[in-house]
C-alpha cells in the first residue's frame, strides 16, 4: 500500500513540475517572425529582413507565414501613411523552419542592395536564407489603404484592390526618409513587430501610428532614416536598445553580427524560450546563452 502511495505521490510531483515548466515557458502561440533588419541606403535598393520564430511549446516546428502582411506607415487609425497599399506573403512560406532568414528586396532598384546574388532567389539556400524579390510569385499585395473606420481586421481585410501574385512592386512599402514605419502584421492584421522613426510631422504634431504604448512597435530614435540600415543585435527585438543604426552599409540575407548569429542559432535550436519574467530558468526548457559578449541572459519570445 505504501508503494502505491509513493507511486501516486510521484505522479503528482511530475504533474506539478510540468505545470511549473508551463508557467515559466507559457504557450502563447507567438510563433511567426520579427524584423531583423531594414535598409534605406541612398545608393541602392531597399530591403526588409525577417527572422522566423517557433511556437514556445513546439519551438522547432515549421511556421506558416502565409497571409502575413508587410506594410509601411498605413494605419487603421488614420488610413493612409506614406505609401498606399501593402505586401502579402504567399504559400511558398507555409512551412518555414524557425531561425530562417527571409530577405524581401526591391528587385527593380538599380542597383539592388549590395550583397544580394539574384541567382539565389527562390528556395532557401544551405544557410536557411529565403531570398525573395518583391516581384516574386510568392508575394501578392494590395493597393488600397486600410480603412480608418474599420476594426483592425476589417480595415485591412479583405483587400478592395488586390495586386496579383508576381505583380507586386516596392512602391506600396517604400521607406520614407522621415516619419515612417516598417511593420509586420499577422494574417488577422494584428501588429506583431514594427520599427519606426519619428512620430511627429513638420509642425510637431504626433502621428497616429504607432499608437501610444504599443509594445510591439520599436522607436529607433532617428529623426530621419536616409543612408542607413537598422540592425538587431541580441536579446529582445522589442527593445530599441538592441537595434543599431548603421551608416552606409547593410547585411542582406546574413546575420548582423556574432550576437545576432547566437540569437538566431538559439531560435533554430529551440533553446530560446519565453519566461514568466522572474529570471529563473526552467530545467530542460529554457537555457542560458552568452549574449552581447559578456552577460549571460535569457532570450525571450515577444508576447503577441
Amino acid at each position: 500500500m505504501q508503494t502505491m502511495k509513493n507511486f501516486f505521490l510521484a505522479v503528482l510531483l511530475i504533474i506539478f513540475y510540468a505545470g511549473s515548466v508551463q508557467a515559466q515557458c507559457p504557450a502563447n502561440g507567438s510563433d511567426g517572425a520579427f524584423i531583423n533588419e531594414i535598409s534605406n541606403l541612398l545608393s541602392e535598393g531597399e530591403f526588409v529582413e525577417l527572422v522566423v520564430v517557433g511556437d514556445p511549446m513546439n519551438p522547432t516546428a515549421n511556421v506558416d507565414l502565409t497571409g502575413w502582411i508587410l506594410d509601411d506607415n498605413n494605419s487603421t487609425t488614420s488610413g493612409n501613411g506614406n505609401a498606399a497599399g501593402y505586401a502579402i506573403l504567399g504559400s511558398c512560406l507555409s512551412a518555414v523552419p524557425p531561425g530562417s532568414i527571409i530577405l524581401i528586396y526591391d528587385d527593380s532598384a538599380s542597383p539592388i542592395a549590395s550583397g544580394i546574388n539574384t541567382a539565389n532567389d527562390g528556395t532557401p539556400n544551405a544557410s536557411g536564407v529565403y531570398q525573395i524579390p518583391i516581384s516574386s510569385s510568392c508575394i501578392s499585395g494590395c493597393s488600397s489603404n486600410p480603412s480608418a473606420s474599420g476594426t483592425i481586421t476589417s480595415a485591412y481585410l479583405p483587400c478592395t484592390t488586390p495586386i496579383a501574385a508576381g505583380a507586386m512592386t516596392w512602391g506600396p512599402i517604400t521607406m520614407a526618409n522621415g516619419n515612417d514605419v516598417m511593420q509586420l502584421l499577422d494574417p488577422t492584421a494584428t501588429l506583431v513587430h514594427a520599427l519606426f522613426w519619428t512620430r511627429a510631422d513638420n509642425t510637431g504634431t504626433i502621428l497616429d501610428y504607432p499608437s501610444s504604448g504599443d509594445a510591439n512597435a520599436v522607436e529607433i530614435f532617428q529623426t530621419t532614416l536616409s543612408g542607413e540600415s537598422v540592425q538587431l543585435t541580441c536579446g529582445s527585438w522589442l527593445s530599441d536598445a538592441n537595434f543599431n543604426v548603421v551608416v552606409g552599409s547593410s547585411t542582406p540575407g546574413a546575420t548582423n553580427d556574432a550576437d545576432n548569429q547566437a540569437l538566431i542559432d538559439n531560435i533554430a535550436a529551440g533553446t530560446a524560450c519565453e519566461t514568466d519574467g522572474s529570471g529563473a530558468l526552467t530545467t530542460g526548457a529554457c537555457t542560458t546563452v552568452e549574449e552581447c559578449g559578456t552577460n549571460t541572459e535569457i532570450y525571450t519570445f515577444p508576447a503577441n
